[in-house]
């Protein structure tokens, strides 16, 4: 943990200067944390504040964010991937402080939703010189969702990248990624099932057969560029395909043009779902897998976290 007062003679036009913590993860800048956070501390000394980097393990994410509680008004910065992202978040939603994003994982999601820039120095930018809005996010069954969750075939094959990049941890993140997702969708192909699901989407209950289904913060467009929905309700997407090549072809289409030029996906806007079944499903949340109890309620928080964007 380094900690030391920020001296520089420009201010932050943004905010009031307020403490900084940033939360980086230690695996993050390719192997050399140590350099990226000294590299970050230089380009925030603009705020005119103190500044506090903490160098953590996804273990030690919890313990570093424990007294935001009962501190004063902070800007928590994150550094690493949409996994790192989204846990600080959740320590900051609902609170008086505000949240910064350093976009250091491989898909960065959240980041560019919220036109962050990928590129190190003008995230660094956006910290010193950009302006503070709230922001939706999701709450399902009290996790704090920022981009989306899914159940079904989707997460089934997330978990199988997982497996898959965990055995090749010394590849390229990007090469890791790639051969983990195709992998992945080869491991799900050969066990292809539909799941069937009670969906209430505002009261309306419909009984759905279907390989997946994600409830999201956001719209896609065409090949899967995300936009933020900034209007208090969730987007909601259910594949209606019955084979897997059909399902295939109707994702494929969907990353390329959009899922609302699909006609084999049903879409729906909702201000709150729940989906009804037996036992237990794998979701994937904001890129990470688990299995959790049915059934599942979602339910937006409209303006609930404070970000800094450009």
């Amino acid at each position: 943990m380094v900690t030391r007062p920020a001296s520089s003679p420009h201010s932050n036009p943004a905010a009031t200067p307020q403490p900084v913590r940033v939360v980086l993860n230690r695996h993050a800048g390719n192997g050399d944390a140590e350099a990226l956070a000294e590299r970050i501390e230089e380009a925030l000394a603009g705020l005119r504040a103190p500044i506090d980097v903490r160098l953590v393990s996804g273990e030690e994410l919890d313990a570093a964010l424990a007294d935001l509680a009962d501190a004063p008004p902070h800007l928590v910065v994150a550094g690493g991937g949409d996994g790192t992202l989204r846990t600080v978040a959740a320590a900051v939603v609902g609170t008086h402080h505000t949240l910064g994003l350093l976009p250091l994982g491989t898909i960065n999601l959240f980041a560019r939703t919220l036109g962050i820039p990928l590129e190190l120095d003008e995230a660094l930018r956006v910290l010193v010189e950009g302006r503070d809005t709230p922001v939706d996010v999701c709450e399902l069954d009290g996790r704090v969702v920022v981009n989306n969750a899914s159940a079904g075939l989707y997460a089934e094959m997330s978990r199988a990248r997982e497996r898959r990049r965990a055995r090749h941890a010394h590849w390229p993140k990007p090469l890791r990624w790639i051969v983990g997702t195709l992998l992945g969708i080869w491991d799900v192909s050969k066990r292809f099932r539909r799941y069937h699901f009670v969906m209430d989407v505002d009261g309306q209950v419909d009984r759905v057969k279907t390989p997946f289904f994600v409830v999201s913060n956001n719209d896609y467009e065409g090949l899967v560029e995300p936009v933020r929905r900034t209007d208090g309700r969730l987007a909601v997407y259910v594949p209606l395909s019955h084979s897997p090549l059909r399902t295939l072809w109707t994702a494929l289409g969907a990353a390329l043009f959009g899922p609302r030029n699909v006609a084999e996906v049903d879409i729906r806007t909702a201000q709150r779902v729940t989906v009804h079944g037996h036992g237990s499903v794998v979701a994937v949340v904001d890129g990470e897998a688990e299995e959790l109890a049915l059934p599942l309620s979602f339910t937006p928080r409209p303006n609930a976290l404070r970000v800094r964007v450009p």
